[in-house]
């Protein structure tokens, strides 16, 4: 089992020597225990405190990553951004060839009760490219009347191997908070 736990300063505080800037705790624990759920999981916990109003949280996320098959990752993961919005996601990835991943994840806001998003995602290694391919299903604010309709979308985005971390799970791509 191993916990890591360092500690950020807001970087762009207030340091006139007495008023302290957001606080970032950053952790991260694998369990690896010789339990299924345990074995080959990761729980990750990032929170965002105020020093100056009784170390009260301005946002944070709560994860679960676990392998599972060989093949395929589990995510549960809780955003939370204070008085805003707490949004829960769920997500499924499976390494389909040894070329090909695909992904699928569920959106849900936890304060509104309805659905946010969903989407579908298939990345190819291809020589020296990993090449996204996402539709997808989002709410987003009108303009004009301020309604929050789903807006269906398809990306495909290029990007040089050189730049992506291989060892991040595809479904950290597609569980950023997606405000509405």
């Amino acid at each position: 089992s191993q916990v890591t736990m360092p500690l950020f300063t807001n970087e762009r505080r207030d340091n006139d020597g007495e008023t302290m800037g957001l606080t970032t705790f950053d952790s991260k624990w694998k369990p690896g225990a010789n339990v299924w759920g345990l074995r080959k999981a990761e729980v990750q916990l990032r929170t965002t405190v105020n020093p100056n109003d009784q170390w009260s949280y301005t946002r944070s996320f709560l994860s679960y990553t676990n392998k599972f098959a060989e093949k395929g990752t589990i995510l549960l993961r809780n955003d939370k951004v204070r008085h805003q919005s707490n949004f829960g996601t769920l997500g499924f990835e499976w390494e389909l060839t040894p070329k090909w991943t695909g992904a699928f994840f569920v959106q849900e806001d936890l304060r509104e009760e309805e659905s946010n998003g969903r989407g579908i995602l298939l990345r190819q290694k291809a020589h020296r490219w990993f090449i996204d391919i996402e539709l997808a299903q989002r709410r987003a604010n009108s303009v004009v009347d301020g309604s929050s309709d789903f807006e269906e979308t398809i990306s495909i985005r290029f990007r040089p191997a050189a730049l992506v971390d291989t060892t991040e799970p595809l479904l950290a791509r597609i569980s950023d908070v997606r405000q509405r």
